[in-house]
């Protein structure tokens, strides 16, 4: 049997890259479905908590709920829920969790810092 040629060996290597990057290809997709899948349950689970504490802060302390929740409903959240960009500013991330723990420490206490 002849040795294969040097064209031979490089169409080979270029096929097995070929077939390299189709994997990686694949392997990004579902890591993307995953990403898509999870955020989809993540964003209800977040608003459902958010509202949640909302709802008993204002039927416990109303005076406190307006100081609190009010700034709180001036970040952008809301646009953060309903995008489908999975790139999200940090200082957005920041501000939004900040606000979240606003709301929970007023309802929970200092304990919730802890």
């Amino acid at each position: 049997m002849p040795a294969p040629s040097s064209r031979d060996s490089v169409l080979a290597d270029l096929e097995q890259h070929a077939q390299r990057e189709k994997a990686r290809g694949a392997a990004v997709a579902v890591e993307r479905s995953r990403l898509a899948a999870l955020t989809s349950q993540i964003n209800p689970h977040f608003l459902f908590n958010t509202l949640n504490s909302v709802s008993s802060l204002i039927r416990t302390n109303p005076d406190q709920a307006r100081t609190v929740v009010l700034p709180a409903i001036g970040h952008p959240a809301p646009v953060a829920f309903a995008t489908t960009d999975n790139l999200t500013p940090l200082r957005d991330e920041l501000g939004f969790i900040d606000n979240y723990m606003a709301i929970e420490m007023v309802r929970y206490g200092e304990s919730c810092g802890s």
